[in-house]
């Protein structure tokens, strides 16, 4: 990454021309784009998701679209440090279509769950244990009715499931 790129001087133009480039990408680009967002975001900042958020007032399916994208590369515990953020993009999305809200979440959740998992057996992955605490957590910080109150529960709810089943196959793998 580029430490420390977002003081560089015009940071703000290339992040918006990295940001406006993400809505007409080729299949290779959705690939490229969200690592190259990552590098040059400066690891997510501040300023770099100020520059995202211009566009969650937009009503526009594909710029919505076009944020998720560009968090493509962000590690799971961005969702949870971040989730104000989250609950915005979730909401504008849920403001524009119901299929543009599955197409966020869904991005969203796969940076939830994609990386590594570690764990030793009859103990819970960490990972399990922090989607299932936090989602949790994080869900309980919005209203009911909000969008993104669900979304944390799923996560939640799959940091459960994952318990369930890393328990599960210990017990298989202690019967045989």
């Amino acid at each position: 990454a580029f430490t420390n790129i977002s003081r560089v001087p015009n940071y703000d133009k290339y992040v918006r021309e990295i940001r406006d480039l993400s809505i007409t990408t080729s299949d290779i680009d959705i690939f490229w784009f969200p690592k190259l967002f990552k590098a040059i975001s400066d690891n997510y900042s501040k300023k770099s998701l100020d520059i995202l958020s211009e566009w969650l007032s937009s009503n526009d399916s594909r710029k919505i679209r076009g944020v998720s994208l560009l968090l493509r590369e962000a590690s799971d515990s961005f969702l949870f440090t971040n989730y104000d953020f989250i609950g915005k993009l979730i909401l504008a999305a849920q403001d524009i279509s119901e299929e543009c809200l599955r197409s966020v979440q869904s991005s969203l959740f796969g940076i939830a769950v994609s990386g590594t998992w570690h764990r030793s057996v009859g103990a819970p992955s960490g990972r399990s244990l922090q989607l299932k605490q936090s989602g949790k957590e994080i869900s309980d910080k919005f209203d009911p009715s909000h969008p993104a109150h669900k979304f944390y529960l799923n996560i939640s709810n799959y940091g459960d499931k994952k318990i369930r089943e890393e328990r599960q196959k210990d017990e298989e793998s202690l019967d045989d």
